[in-house]
């Protein structure tokens, strides 16, 4: 039998209607939209009335989104089977607790559709980025020795992670710092899992990718927010 899930979005007088095609047992609090944290073109993304449990809505950026949900191909799949994928690798992801399809995706509503996920935040981890900007991490003062040690740490894990992906000739195409958490113990955790394997008979588009994803990462930011020799650690990654 299908389950049919009603998300409602009080502050934008808003609510659609979405097929369960994964639950773990989720209930109505764990669904519920209680703050909204980001609302921007691709999703939004929300804490549930369970504060435990992030809400993440998908949105369509172009009309054939809406087409790739007939076959699975759409990013909220992708960001799903991504998750699921680097689990199986070993990185830390966010436990997805549920998944649905927006009800007649193809019709002109606003969602193609959502998962439930753990809300790291309230499992102890703390974005990654201010650490490369600022003197401040989860709360903490640092001086410039210890943010340089902890920065260093981080980098070689991002790069170790971005190494398997590699190795195991899987891209995260739009990989950026606000896509790592990290606890008070430096390991880290991965969001927004948009991932995409190669067969081996697609290694030349893989590599392809895979060196555009790295200097894109490393252009993300300004010219200088990498050191000269952190830029050359993640070009060692190129193929």
């Amino acid at each position: 039998m299908v389950a049919v899930r009603h998300i409602e979005l009080p502050e934008q007088q808003l609510s659609q209607t979405f097929l369960v095609f994964s639950s773990h047992g989720a209930n109505s609090d764990e669904r519920a939209l209680k703050t909204i944290l980001v609302d921007h073109k691709p999703s939004l993304v929300g804490v549930a009335q369970n504060p435990d449990v992030i809400v993440k809505l998908i949105k369509p950026r172009k009309w054939h989104d809406r087409v790739k949900m007939l076959w699975r191909h759409s990013r909220l799949h992708k960001e799903v089977d991504g998750n699921y994928l680097l689990r199986n690798l070993g990185f830390r992801v966010p436990n997805i607790l549920e998944t649905g399809n927006g009800f007649s995706a193809l019709i002109g509503r606003p969602f193609l559709g959502y998962y439930l996920m753990e809300n790291l935040h309230r499992a102890g981890f703390a974005e990654a980025k201010p650490l490369f900007i600022d003197q401040q991490l989860n709360n903490q003062q640092l001086d410039d020795k210890q943010q340089a040690d902890k920065r260093a740490v981080i980098l070689q894990q991002i790069i170790a992670g971005l190494k398997t992906l590699r190795d195991q000739r899987v891209v995260f195409s739009d990989f950026h710092l606000d896509n790592v958490l990290v606890d008070a113990d430096d390991n880290l955790a991965w969001i927004d899992t948009g991932v995409t394997y190669y067969q081996w008979y697609r290694g030349h588009k893989f590599k392809e990718k895979f060196n555009f994803s790295i200097e894109r990462f490393i252009r993300y930011y300004s010219a200088d927010f990498f050191t000269a020799t952190e830029q050359q650690q993640l070009r060692e990654l190129l193929l």
